[in-house]
């Protein structure tokens, strides 16, 4: 299956349209701007406010997966999922992201390095160090864990 996307992007009111070309099965042409079998892992930012990121599209995308805003290039995080729109916290500050923006999934969930190698490190949310000592020592433990992880809960009945 072939498919194009042309997106034209209006920078006055931050308007968002495109083209889409697709062929299904049938070899039957699809010219449908938000088509769904395009925006299953991409989607566009459809508003901004209140550190929350809503981006249409990205149909497949689960709760705490990772996904990048293209133009600036910034990861942030789905959090809240509805039918057509997704909640998105990005990692960085959302001033360079504008409506309109591409979002693509990175089919990851959400993890940050833990180990020995940030002992002693100011790292921002991703473990990417912002402390000016350079790049992480890898000849010391780094693991990646997830950000959101069940852990068992221990009850204790007092009598």
């Amino acid at each position: 299956m072939e498919s194009f996307i042309y997106i034209y992007m209006n920078d006055s009111n931050y308007t968002f349209t495109a083209e889409i070309e697709l062929e299904n099965e049938d070899n039957t042409e699809i010219n449908d701007e938000l088509h769904p079998r395009y925006w299953t892992n991409h989607g566009y930012v459809y508003s901004l406010g209140d550190g929350i990121i809503v981006v249409y599209g990205l149909y497949n995308v689960t709760a705490g997966e990772m996904v990048l805003f293209s133009r600036a290039n910034i990861i942030g995080m789905a959090l809240n999922l509805t039918s057509d729109y997704v909640g998105v916290l990005p990692f960085d500050d959302e001033q360079y992201i504008t409506e309109g923006d591409v979002v693509n999934r990175l089919n990851k969930l959400m993890s940050v390095p833990v180990g020995t190698a940030l002992l002693g490190r100011v790292v921002n949310p991703l473990g990417i160090p912002i402390d000016g000592k350079g790049d992480l020592d890898s000849s010391k433990t780094i693991e990646y864990k997830f950000v959101e992880v069940k852990h068992q809960v221990l009850l204790h009945v007092l009598k």
